[in-house]
């Protein structure tokens, strides 16, 4: 703790580390998913050098966040209840909008399995197949989506109306966790399929943020957890911002033959990327320096 309470490290350079090393990884992985990727079954062909470089690149950035995040003084200083900003209250509006197409579409596709009477084999099967996952994931995406539409007004007036659904900023917490167990029931190696693994590691991600933001934004618990705003969510959104750029790209080649079916583009996690960036990017401007705050103090003192 030392160590930290003592650090000069600032958190502007996190947004020029994000940039290279988006910018690498979303080559590296066109270039796989071009050619040592096979779109039927997702499982690795070849060219293992470019995927365990991208996967340097991806872990090396991250550890990078999140110790640049947790050592700096600034990390402590952030505050989600002073945000002003029309970047954030526009980011966030996108989001609250993917995760209502994300409710729909999870309660459309698991609507089918879930018709029928439910009892315990029934029940069974629902969560063998993942129906019962994507019902409940919809219904915390809704949840999630009504949360992020109240911090998308609170950011465009300058307010914290937010702060005070604590149960509701939950929300995001359990989509995530949803979807992590959806992904979890299939039974598929996930190590050799790459979409699935990088998926995995990107909802671990963006549960430990999630969490982190409800817990900043009520101010429950928060002493000690600010950083991972920073820190995590620059993480989860590398990851994801890697994965929905290429696959965006390969949406319109060829008729989108190069992506697995299993792991098509996902607006939300586009939007969750778009929206993380620009968060932590305002929530960085708007951190005291050292030298206001020293100043302000002493002329409280006077």
């Amino acid at each position: 703790m030392k160590i930290k309470n003592n650090s000069e490290f600032s958190l502007k350079p996190l947004k020029i580390i994000f940039c290279l090393s988006f910018l690498a990884s979303v080559i590296l992985r066109c270039l796989q998913m071009a050619k040592y990727i096979d779109p039927n079954t997702g499982f690795l062909t070849g060219g293992e050098f470019f995927y365990i470089l991208m996967c340097i690149i991806i872990f090396g950035a991250c550890a990078a966040f999140s110790v640049m995040s947790f050592l700096s003084r600034d990390g402590a200083k952030i505050d989600l209840q002073t945000v002003k900003s029309p970047v954030a209250g526009a980011a966030t509006l996108v989001l609250a909008i993917s995760l209502l197409y994300d409710s729909l579409d999870s309660l459309f596709s698991s609507f089918v399995n879930l018709s029928g009477v439910l009892n315990l084999r029934n029940i069974k099967e629902l969560m063998s197949t993942g129906s019962l996952p994507l019902a409940i994931q919809s219904i915390f995406a809704f949840f999630s989506c009504i949360f992020f539409f109240i911090m998308a007004a609170d950011f465009f007036k300058g307010r914290a109306a937010a702060s005070r659904f604590r149960i509701l900023a939950l929300a995001p917490v359990g989509w995530t966790a949803f979807r992590l167990i959806h992904r979890f029931i299939r039974q598929i190696s996930f190590v050799e399929v790459s979409d699935l693994f990088l998926e995995l590691i990107m909802l671990g991600f963006m549960v430990i943020f999630f969490l982190a933001f409800a817990q900043v934004n009520s101010g429950i618990y928060s002493e000690g957890f600010t950083w991972r705003i920073a820190g995590i969510g620059s993480s989860a959104a590398l990851i994801a911002s890697t994965l929905s750029v290429s696959r965006l790209i390969f949406t319109f080649v060829n008729n989108g033959v190069y992506i697995n079916p299993e792991h098509p583009f996902c607006f939300a996690d586009f939007a969750f990327s778009i929206f993380a960036l620009v968060l932590i990017t305002e929530l960085i401007k708007n951190i005291p320096d050292s030298e206001t705050i020293e100043t302000d103090t002493e002329n409280e003192v006077v």
